[in-house]
């Protein structure tokens, strides 16, 4: 019995290492097909050294760390526009924008339209006998004195020597005509006050300008020719300035 007890100590004690190596035979046989494809992996991802220096490293495959990226903060209010990203090296080209040109307006130039002249249409010379008439008597002229126009509407000459021009009071205050003869559409003035006689002008003499022979409240004037035949008679019978004539 002792000899057996000896011998069964001595194989349970050689048994650890034995059974200890073939556990490792075991799994160095199961992990030498995986190493190998690792291996092959690696390899694969070098870059040919022949070359340069290359510095090798283990790549992980399957398994990328990101790279975080920094978020500016915008002010409130700010919408964020999206900015494409091009590639390193690559520089943004600036797209000119087409500035319009203004074009011009021409400016119309003004065409001036001529004034159309108006014609004179000539009064037609008078026809017919001698015919002088009184045509407007100035009742109110201060600083410049009454008178009386008379023109000779026919177309003959009237020779007006001895003609009397009166006012219509009694007694009447009579002017006489000198020498005197009114060509056919002229006109002569009569003036009360004194002067120089002209071919357009006479001067009956009763001083200056403030002497009246027309009542300014209403009066008439009276010519007569020669014969005492009355030529024409102008009245008024208000207070006017100016007394206009048929």
């Amino acid at each position: 019995m002792g000899f057996r007890d000896s011998n069964v100590k001595k194989w349970r004690a050689a048994r650890w290492p034995v059974l200890l190596a073939f556990i490792l035979a075991v799994v160095a046989w199961a992990g030498v097909p995986h190493l190998y494809a690792a291996q092959h992996t690696v390899d694969a991802q070098q870059p040919d050294c022949s070359t340069a220096d290359c510095l090798f490293l283990p790549v992980v495959v399957g398994f990328q760390t990101p790279t975080p990226t920094h978020t500016p903060t915008l002010p409130p209010g700010v919408t964020p526009s999206a900015t494409p990203t091009l590639p390193p090296g690559v520089t943004p080209t600036a797209t000119a924008t087409a500035t319009a040109t203004p074009t011009r307006t021409p400016t119309a130039t003004p065409t001036n339209t001529p004034t159309a002249t108006p014609t004179n249409t000539p009064t037609p010379p008078p026809v017919g006998p001698a015919n002088p008439q009184i045509v407007r008597i100035y009742v109110r002229a201060p600083g410049v004195g009454q008178r009386v126009e008379i023109t000779n509407r026919g177309g003959d000459a009237a020779a007006m020597h001895n003609w009397t021009l009166r006012d219509g009071t009694q007694p009447p205050q009579i002017y006489t005509f000198p020498a005197f003869t009114l060509t056919g559409g002229a006109t002569v003035t009569v003036w009360v006050k004194s002067g120089t006689n002209t071919a357009t002008d006479l001067y009956w003499g009763l001083g200056d300008s403030s002497v009246l022979v027309w009542s300014t409240s209403g009066d008439s004037a009276i010519l007569q020719d020669a014969l005492g035949i009355e030529k024409s008679r102008c009245t008024y019978e208000s207070s006017v300035l100016i007394a206009e004539c048929q």
